[in-house]
């Protein structure tokens, strides 16, 4: 079973704002999110990761 993360739970696992994270939204950016019937969003916690590593740089 996935971990599920409110827009603001996302946030502070992304280390942004819930707003940039509803720009990205918008924008039809990355991370992926899940927007269920009654409206809200939702976020993997798997996938907010899987997306932060993807931007690492070896060193």
């Amino acid at each position: 079973m996935h971990e599920y993360l409110n827009p603001a739970q996302a946030g502070h696992v992304a280390g942004m704002a819930t707003s940039t994270l509803a720009n990205r939204r918008a924008l039809g950016l990355p991370p992926a999110y899940l927007k269920l019937p009654n409206g809200l969003i939702r976020y993997r916690y798997a996938d907010l990761v899987a997306w932060i590593e993807s931007g690492s740089v070896a060193a």
